[in-house]
């Protein structure tokens, strides 16, 4: 068992994120020790540095609490859990894709500038 601190430095997300996921009903502590502090077992770890990974494809805290709820409850949300994290993969290819002809743009726009160069320079 750790206590926050620990789980903030192991998992990247600061103490104030993993409290505010608390709020939100994303995570909650394993367990207290005697003075109240929070602990979280490897498994809560493991769901915390997922949930850091899942933020940054874009998963809403919302989308995360109800993640959680579904894997609170057990196999019998199997289906659901897929489903949730297949929206989410489809928004990730789907931002992957814009961000690809983006960078196209910014190629050919650098192209252009190279070519410039060489006339004027």
């Amino acid at each position: 068992m750790m206590q926050i601190g620990e789980v903030a430095a192991m998992t990247g997300l600061s103490v104030r994120t993993i409290r505010f996921y608390e709020r939100k009903g994303v995570v909650k502590p394993s367990a207290r020790d005697a003075n109240q502090h929070r602990l979280y077992d490897d498994e809560t770890i493991h769901w915390l540095s997922l949930v850091g990974y899942l933020r940054q494809t874009g998963m809403s805290v919302k989308a995360l609490a109800d993640y959680y709820e579904l894997i609170q409850q057990g196999p019998a949300t199997l289906n659901a859990r897929i489903d949730l994290l297949q929206a989410q993969r489809e928004r990730v290819v789907e931002r992957m894709a814009a961000q690809k002809e983006q960078l196209w743009q910014i190629d050919h726009k650098l192209a252009h500038y190279q070519d410039d160069l060489t006339k004027y320079v």
